[in-house]
């Protein structure tokens, strides 16, 4: 009788356990699947495919991947590499009956090579789920299964996609009959395991003062346009005969000329002196910081480590922390630290080329992901630039009813299980969805 119970629970662990893939693109992947793919190492067979292409990686500003740089150490994975399409198509065709987990369209259009005994999962990866969505190659992406952080995120991308003032999406919508999970945020249950008093010795961090962190002006990662130029750039006669040669003098001129980078560094340089706070920025490796905030700073984290996240930790410990209009907000929301959104949407150019998050800017009538007051407050450059020297950290307050609110709507759960969420929702859709011979078989 024992033997048998045994052989039955033996039986239903594997049947529980899932073969995942983890497509790995770029290094900086590791961030928001890192914590899952260390979960997923429990249960499941794991494998990472992992592009090792270095001029992908340089352009981005990543390091070259290799299987020494893998940040992964909750167990053993199988480590696939690839640097072409060939090399990559052929991973997927010799991978049935597994799930493939990525937070990008496949590279290459390889989509149509997943096999039909295989389930390729879409995971939402901040802001960027609506582009890839509405993208006009949406076959390229077309998931089996879409994780979502929450409701709001789901119900949001659906109303864009009826919306016809951004274009006619019925194909897409046609073609988007593929389930949906609301499943949480995984990146964020590192968080639980953040250990403040390491990260500040790690840091060189003072134990003693306020933490203000601003992840720095993405330069690199934004459109090229008019007011991007003249907010890097406060010489008006650079700005000038750039307007002419891009024949953009009219959008030059019309810039208010207090609302400069260097300006800001100014005005948060007084804001820390003021409220006696340390000033931590974050940079990119594509986005080196300016000389003038270097100056101001008592510590520049980069890209050096994504997972665990420097960022994250960082944030974990800080009072306060800034942004432009990024998902940086969402990070600080999951690390308890209250958020300013400097508001770039008065960039015309800017909100003509991304339309469709005109629901996303923040705006002083409603509540939204940029503008939530008691988590995160948004300003515009002209306001932080004259009234941040004068204001105090308690202008800025983490409260808890709201921050509960917040986390709710836009990162799902903050107990820390967000990644068994996903991975259970990954093996209930293949066990609703597949045949039990095609998953034993390989193939239907």
């Amino acid at each position: 009788m024992a033997e048998r119970q045994a052989g039955e629970s033996s039986q239903e662990q594997q049947e529980a356990q899932v073969k995942i893939a983890f497509h790995i693109g770029r290094a900086n992947y590791f961030r928001p699947l890192g914590p899952l793919i260390d979960a997923a190492l429990h249960d499941h067979e794991v494998e990472l495919w992992v592009n090792e292409t270095r001029d992908a990686q340089i352009l981005k500003g990543n390091p070259p991947l290799s299987r020494e740089s893998v940040p992964i150490t909750g167990g053993q994975f199988a480590y696939r590499p690839y640097c072409d399409k060939a090399t990559l198509r052929d991973i997927l065709e010799s991978s049935p009956g597994t799930a493939i987990v990525d937070i990008a369209p496949l590279p290459y259009g390889l989509r149509k090579h997943v096999p039909a005994s295989s389930t390729f999962c879409y995971l939402q990866c901040g802001m960027d789920i609506i582009p890839d969505i509405m993208r006009p190659d949406f076959e390229n992406l077309n998931p089996d299964l879409i994780l979502f952080y929450s409701k709001h995120w789901q119900d949001t991308l659906t109303s864009i996609l009826h919306d016809r003032r951004y274009g006619n999406f019925s194909d897409t919508l046609a073609m988007l009959t593929c389930s949906s999970a609301c499943v949480g945020w995984g990146q964020m249950d590192q968080v639980v395991s953040f250990d403040r008093e390491r990260i500040l010795e790690k840091y060189d961090l003072p134990k003693d003062k306020p933490i203000v962190v601003l992840a720095a002006y993405p330069y690199a990662s934004n459109p090229r346009t008019a007011w991007d130029f003249c907010y890097k750039h406060d010489n008006q006669l650079i700005r000038h005969l750039w307007g002419l040669a891009h024949g953009r003098l009219g959008r030059v001129l019309a810039h208010p000329d207090q609302t400069t980078d260097r300006r800001v560094a100014a005005a948060l340089r007084a804001f820390c002196a003021r409220n006696d706070a340390v000033l931590i920025i974050k940079y990119r490796t594509k986005d080196p910081v300016p000389g003038y905030f270097a100056e101001v700073a008592h510590r520049l984290i980069g890209d050096e480590s994504h997972y665990p996240s420097n960022f994250m930790e960082v944030l974990s410990v800080a009072d306060l922390s800034l942004s432009f209009c990024s998902t940086s907000v969402l990070e600080s929301s999951a690390c308890g630290c209250p958020h300013i959104c400097l508001d770039i949407s008065e960039d015309p150019e800017l909100r003509a080329r991304v339309p469709f998050f005109e629901s996303f800017w923040p705006r002083s009538d409603s509540q939204g992901i940029f503008n939530f007051p008691g988590v995160c407050y948004a300003m515009n450059i002209r306001d932080a630039v004259t009234e941040l020297p004068h204001k105090s950290l308690d202008d800025f307050p983490l409260l808890s009813r709201q921050h509960e609110q917040y986390c709710r709507d836009y990162l799902g759960s903050t107990d820390g299980g967000n990644c068994a969420r996903i991975l259970e929702a990954i093996r209930l859709h293949r066990e609703r969805t597949l045949p039990r011979d095609a998953e034993s078989s390989g193939e239907a």
